[in-house]
């Protein structure tokens, strides 16, 4: 995952912007399209390749040829019989980030913010609910502590009060879906303030990243 990239289908081309003949001109190359600020990410995802021959899916920007950035979900594998060729698979994800960045402009108003927000005790009662969360898990209050949204709640609340924890992240897997939860310590309260997250189809990409990287790798397959 650095220098030319030798092939490419036309999917990726037309997301950076650029054409064949750039490619076969050798003027894609991996490091002039990653702004500095991923370049740590993607040197950790070549430790990876190096060390177990693919790499975790996670996410990144490339630049684009008239300058422009681009978000993408990225996983890797290296080719069989090579030690410094990779096939990448990549997913534009722009779609999404634009969804999360109009989420993230009322995430300050717990009513009217359409994710799951909760608030709970230290012995993992619940004290506060947002219309997200009664509408999406109408049972929590009635099952209180037994319910998904707050597995193993004894276990991610006690660093808060016996560690010092400000805040932590975890996802969990309720009605079939997954949530990226995001806790805070409330100050004023000594409430943990619990904001959730559908990552459902970034969980979903990631797999799917994962397994066709897992299907080349044995295949021995050259990038296509």
């Amino acid at each position: 995952m650095e220098g030319a990239i030798r092939e490419a289908n036309d999917a990726f081309l037309l997301m950076v912007g650029y054409t064949r003949e750039d490619l076969r001109a050798g003027l894609l190359r991996w490091t002039d399209m990653t702004p500095p600020r991923w370049q740590p990410q993607d040197e950790k995802a070549r430790e990876q390749i190096h060390q177990s021959r693919m790499c975790t899916p996670y996410e990144k920007e490339f630049i684009r040829k008239d300058g422009s950035k681009v978000p993408i979900l990225i996983g890797a594998a290296r080719l069989e019989g090579s030690e410094t060729e990779s096939i990448v698979f990549i997913v534009d994800i722009s779609e999404r980030k634009r969804a999360e960045a109009k989420t993230a402009r009322v995430a300050s108003f717990p009513i009217l913010n359409p994710n799951p927000i909760m608030e709970v005790d230290r012995s993992g009662v619940v004290y506060f609910t947002n219309p997200a969360i009664e509408r999406l898990f109408p049972d929590l209050r009635e099952k209180g502590r037994e319910h998904p949204l707050l597995a193993n709640g004894e276990a991610f609340v006690r660093p808060f009060y016996e560690s010092g924890l400000m805040q932590q992240t975890r996802d969990v897997y309720v009605n079939e879906r997954w949530y990226r939860q995001e806790m805070h310590l409330v100050e004023e309260t000594k409430y943990i303030r619990i904001f959730g997250q559908d990552i459902t189809d970034r969980k979903n990409a990631e797999r799917e990243l994962l397994e066709r990287a897992v299907q080349f790798e044995k295949a021995g397959c050259p990038p296509a």
